[in-house]
């Protein structure tokens, strides 16, 4: 491998077929189409050297390589992500109110110092209501929710 000509934006497109083991499936989750997904692994199998899947009847099976490189292509998709929130929150301010719903218990003793700790890293503002009765919260407007119990059937 050359690491000089390496694409590193085939790496997505290698997760989305190890996820969904399929060309179709990949193409759904990233919103590319079939030939360009299959151009993708294609361009990456002739990068590495190596073969990532074999192609079946039934989709894509993974071979012991792309088991063994998962782990580092989920790193390097991570890393971009985390590049990239870096680069948005730090030229755009991060902002915004944070709202969290957890118990009575978990309000009053868990998270002020979460609440403190945001604040003094980030500058977040951050709400907690507290709750005597578990509930099912489906309102979107709580964007992040603790719970604990055994969870409810549908």
């Amino acid at each position: 491998m050359n690491s000089k000509n390496f694409n590193w934006s085939l790496i997505p497109s290698f997760l989305a077929a190890l996820e969904h083991g399929s060309l179709l499936g990949a193409a759904r989750a990233t919103g590319l189409s079939q030939p360009t997904l299959g151009r993708h692994i294609a361009e990456l199998e002739q990068q590495l050297n190596v073969v990532l899947f074999e192609r079946t009847g039934r989709g894509l099976q993974a071979t012991p390589n792309a088991l063994a490189l998962a782990e580092a292509a989920q790193t390097m998709q991570t890393g971009a992500e985390h590049f990239s929130r870096m680069a948005t929150g730090s030229a755009a301010g991060l902002q915004g109110l944070v709202r969290l719903s957890a118990s009575q218990p978990v309000a009053c003793l868990l998270l002020p110092p979460i609440l403190t700790r945001m604040r003094q890293v980030a500058g977040h503002h951050g709400r907690a209501g507290g709750e005597q009765r578990c509930q099912q919260f489906t309102a979107p407007r709580c964007r992040y929710r603790t719970a604990h119990g055994a969870p409810r059937a549908k």
